[in-house]
């Protein structure tokens, strides 16, 4: 593209990715590890990925923003109402109607593989368990455990987790693009970028 001529005229060594070629991820909701990698679909989809075959492990968090709205009704003695109305009605309803921002972030990990599209495990929904797994007190340490083991099986693999922080997701997308909605667009070029 003329951008990409362009900036590698300047000196500078541009990373372009066509979005639309960027395969998706696949979702997995259960991770088994042993010989290998196995992650499974919430429609039951299987991906067995040999340990030799992992390429680049990405952790990520994604931001979904959005507002909230509360309605508060009260009665309130209204001395005007009490005084036009001869004492009949004492009280008027008041509504109060509060809207706040709120910010709900989830961590992923991306698995780059070899063959086929990266897959996502999200730290919310992944179910790991099964014969030889150890249990984990919580989601945060079930996901600290998978990324532990996957990294330890798979030490060839890069890992990366600059996109674990607003900071990092800033720093990648710069100041047009909103974490909130290009989390994709930053873990295409970081991948780029890594391969």
């Amino acid at each position: 593209s003329a951008l990409r001529r362009a900036l590698a005229a300047g000196g500078f060594d541009p990373c372009v990715v066509d979005m639309a070629a960027v395969p998706r991820p696949v979702v997995a909701r259960r991770v088994e590890l042993g010989t290998m990698a196995r992650f499974t679909t919430r429609a039951g989809e299987v991906h067995a990925v040999p340990w030799s075959e992992v390429r680049l492990l990405l952790r990520a968090t994604g931001i979904v923003v959005g507002e909230e709205t509360e309605s508060h009704t009260t009665r309130g003695f209204s001395a005007s109402r009490a005084l036009i109305s001869g004492g009949l009605l004492l009280t008027k309803k008041t509504t109060h109607t509060t809207t706040r921002s709120t910010e709900e972030w989830s961590s992923h990990l991306i698995v780059h593989r070899d063959f086929g599209p990266p897959l996502s495990v999200p730290e919310a929904e992944v179910l790991f368990d099964g014969p030889g797994q150890p249990v984990q007190p919580t989601r945060q340490a079930t996901f600290a455990f998978i990324i532990e083991r996957l990294r330890a099986a798979a030490p060839q693999a890069t890992y990366d987790d600059r996109l674990q922080r607003r900071a990092g997701l800033l720093q990648l997308l710069g100041r047009t693009l909103p974490p909130e909605t290009h989390l994709d667009v930053a873990l295409a070029v970081l991948a780029a970028g890594l391969a």
